[in-house]
């Protein structure tokens, strides 16, 4: 659902920042560090983008005018993530989200 696509900082411990674009087609950034989105060995030399996937919570479930499937998510708990925007609820698509 989610990629990391840049190294942000050297840190300790370093950040990364993460987008995905949602049912809307705008895209999100996420900034964090990288053991909160992820156990991978990321560095300065490491090669993006990288697919990660996040917990998150499922608020609600409706279809679009082209009877799309989309799903309203939560990505604050457990992790306590937002994006750069500060939001933590987002509409995307089913086929956006890994079971």
């Amino acid at each position: 659902m989610i990629q990391i696509t840049k190294y942000i900082s050297n840190d300790f411990p370093a950040f990364i920042e993460c987008s995905f674009k949602d049912a809307h087609n705008i895209k999100q950034k996420i900034i964090d560090k990288v053991p909160v989105l992820t156990t991978k060995d990321i560095n300065e030399n490491t090669e993006f983008p990288i697919d990660i996937n996040i917990p998150i919570t499922i608020k609600n479930k409706l279809k679009d005018l082209n009877n799309k499937q989309i799903l309203t998510i939560n990505i604050e708990k457990p992790l306590g993530l937002e994006s750069t925007d500060g939001e933590t609820c987002f509409e995307v698509f089913t086929n956006q989200i890994v079971n």
